[in-house]
C-alpha cells in the first residue's frame, strides 16, 4: 500500500474510533485492542493521534510501554520520562489503584471506574478509566483510557452543593415557621383570648351593675398592648424593621440597647464597616446570628457582660460575639439543639463559615465570616 494510502487509512481509522470515543468510550477501547491485535503499527499510529489520554502498559509491572500525545497535554509529562516508567505516578491515590486492580480481577475489564489522578505540576483531576487486556510488543498488556472528567465532576458537586443548601434553607424556613407558629399560639392568641374573657365578664358587669367593670377594662387594655408588642416582636423575627431603618451596624446597636435594659447584662459592641451597604440577605444573615449569640449569652453562660465585634476587610465581613461565662464542650453540644446549629447553617448558606471555640468555665467565643463575594452589596 502506498504512503500516502496508509496515511489516509490511518486517519480514517482514527476519525472512525474518535466518533465513537464521543457516544461510547468502550467501542473506541475495543477497536484499538483489536488494531493493535491486527496490526499492531497501525494500532500504535491511530492511538497516536487519538484525542483522549491513552496508555499501554505491561501487566504485572505497570510499566509504561506507549503513551500518546494527549497523555503529555492532559498530565504534563515528557512521554519519554514515561516510557518504562510505573504509571501509578498518574494515579497516586492507592486507594484508587487498590480499586483498580479488584476491579480488573473480578471483571478482567474496566468500564468507566472513576478515579483520582494528578498532573505533574500537582494539579489533581478527576479521571474516567476504560481499561482491556491486549498485546504489544510481544507481551502482554494493559490498553488503558484516562478521560478528563473533572468539569464534569465539579459542575455535579456544585449542584450537589446547591442541593444541600436549599435543602438547609427549607429547614432553617420550617423551623422559623414553626417557632412563629408557636410564638403566635403561646403569646398573641393568649392575650386575644384572656382580652375577649375580660370583655365578656365586663359585659356581665355593665349588665348587673358591678363596682369592678373599670379594673376589667384595664386588664383588657394591658392585654391587648401586650399583644400589640408581641406582634411586632413577630414582624421583627420574620425581618427586623431596624435593617431597614438603620442598617446593619444600627440594627444590632439598638438590639443590643434593648438587651441590655430588658436583661440587666453589659455589652460592649465595636464595629468597623466600611464600603457599601451588604445585601439584604446578608444583613439579615449576621443579625440574625448577633441576635442568637447574644441571646444565648443571657440564657446560657450566666455571663454579666460580653462583647460583639463587627468588622471589614478585603476578604470578608467577620462577627465575633464573646462571654465571659460558664462554658461548655461544643462537641458535647445536643444535635436536637439548634442554636448553634442554625448559626452554622446560616453562615454556610451565605458561603461562609462558623466557629465555636469552648471550654467549661473559659466562656465563649463565636466567630463568623462570610466572604465579600458571597456577601454582595445593594445596588
Amino acid at each position: 500500500m502506498a504512503s500516502n494510502e496508509l496515511t489516509q487509512d490511518i486517519q480514517n481509522d482514527a476519525m472512525r474510533v474518535s466518533t465513537a470515543s464521543a457516544c461510547n468510550v468502550e467501542s473506541q477501547l475495543t477497536a484499538i485492542g483489536q488494531m493493535l491485535q491486527a496490526d499492531e503499527q497501525l494500532g500504535l499510529k491511530v492511538a497516536e493521534v487519538l484525542p483522549i489520554p491513552l496508555l499501554i502498559t505491561r501487566v504485572g509491572e505497570g510499566k509504561v510501554l506507549f503513551a500518546n500525545a494527549a497523555v503529555e497535554e492532559a498530565f504534563g509529562y515528557k512521554r519519554d520520562r514515561l516510557i518504562g516508567r510505573n504509571w501509578s505516578c498518574l494515579i497516586p491515590k492507592l486507594t484508587c489503584r487498590k480499586r483498580l486492580e479488584q476491579m480488573a480481577q473480578k471483571e478482567l475489564r474496566v468500564r468507566g471506574l472513576t478515579v483520582e489522578g494528578r498532573r505533574q505540576d500537582g494539579q489533581e483531576l478527576w479521571l474516567s478509566l476504560w481499561q482491556q487486556r491486549s498485546v504489544c510488543h510481544g507481551v502482554e498488556c494493559l490498553v488503558t483510557i484516562l478521560a478528563d472528567v473533572t468539569e464534569e465532576r465539579r459542575e455535579t458537586k456544585r449542584r450537589e452543593q446547591q442541593e444541600e443548601t436549599l435543602q438547609q434553607l427549607l429547614t432553617l424556613a420550617d423551623r422559623d415557621r414553626e417557632l412563629i407558629a408557636c410564638d403566635i399560639h403561646d403569646g398573641v392568641i393568649q392575650d386575644m383570648t384572656g382580652a375577649l374573657m375580660h370583655l365578656e365578664a365586663v359585659r356581665r358587669g355593665i349588665r348587673n351593675g358591678s363596682p369592678d367593670v373599670d379594673d376589667q377594662l384595664q386588664n383588657v387594655m394591658q392585654m391587648l398592648r401586650d399583644g400589640i408588642n408581641e406582634a411586632r416582636r413577630l414582624i421583627d423575627g420574620v425581618r427586623p424593621p431596624d435593617l431597614d431603618r438603620f442598617g446593619l451596624v444600627g440594627a444590632i446597636q439598638s438590639f443590643i440597647d434593648r438587651t441590655m435594659t430588658a436583661k440587666k447584662i453589659q455589652i460592649q459592641f465595636q464595629s468597623k464597616i466600611r464600603g457599601p451597604r451588604l445585601s439584604e440577605q446578608a444583613e439579615t444573615t449576621l443579625y440574625r446570628i448577633a441576635q442568637e449569640c447574644v441571646n444565648n449569652v443571657w440564657q446560657h453562660s450566666r455571663s454579666p457582660r460580653a462583647a460583639v465585634k463587627l468588622s471589614q476587610d478585603d476578604r470578608g465581613v467577620r462577627l465575633i460575639v464573646r462571654d465571659w461565662g460558664v462554658g461548655f464542650s461544643p462537641q458535647d453540644v445536643s444535635a436536637t439543639r439548634f442554636g448553634l446549629a442554625g448559626i452554622r447553617q446560616r453562615a454556610r448558606l451565605m458561603g461562609g463559615r462558623a466557629v465555636v471555640r469552648s471550654s467549661p468555665s473559659k466562656g465563649c467565643v463565636v466567630s463568623v465570616t462570610l466572604p465579600l463575594d458571597k456577601a454582595g452589596t445593594r445596588s
